[in-house]
């Protein structure tokens, strides 16, 4: 009796620390850039939901589309966990899509010349080299555009207009 309650104990602590274990790696995952997107977004929803009237709502989208172009503008867009959703190249132009959860997605489309540096090279090849379906762990390069949009099921909340850049290359 002695031992089969030791064994048990033994695999409920090794089975409860890989739970614990796993839970922490996946908080460490989340970059600070994506948690604090993620944070307004949420803000945003609950004001939302909040609210009785569409005036009300649509006013509460718009202070928050200011709040999202501040918070944008201000932070590199490092190290987000996305999954992707689209990438269509056309000559030298090529367009991306990937979601973030189902509140926020990215989306791009950049032309590129023919005569390229380094730099802008190494970013076309990787965005070549994406592929739909993947989930992977990119930077983004804010673009001054995004929208957002009141809660629904259908739509995604916001969108953010930011081009794929890999996270050892950086946003500079």
């Amino acid at each position: 009796m002695f031992e089969k309650l030791t064994w048990t104990c033994g695999l409920f602590v090794i089975f409860s620390s890989c739970f614990t274990k796993t839970e922490r790696v996946s908080n460490r995952e989340i970059s600070a850039d994506q948690r604090k997107i993620q944070m307004l977004v949420d803000s945003f929803k609950r004001l939302a939901y909040q609210a009785s009237t569409l005036t009300t709502k649509d006013s509460i989208r718009l202070s928050y589309a200011t709040k999202f172009y501040d918070l944008l503008s201000n932070i590199s867009i490092d190290s987000i966990r996305v999954h992707v959703d689209s990438v269509k190249i056309v000559d030298s132009t090529i367009s991306t899509q990937f979601h973030c959860g189902t509140e926020i997605v990215f989306k791009s489309s950049l032309t590129f010349p023919a005569q390229m540096t380094p730099k802008y090279d190494s970013l076309f090849k990787f965005m070549k080299g994406l592929r739909p379906g993947l989930d992977t762990l990119v930077s983004f390069g804010y673009m001054g555009n995004h929208q957002v949009r009141l809660p629904s099921s259908d739509d995604p909340i916001l969108k953010i207009f930011a081009y794929p850049v890999p996270i050892w290359i950086g946003n500079n």
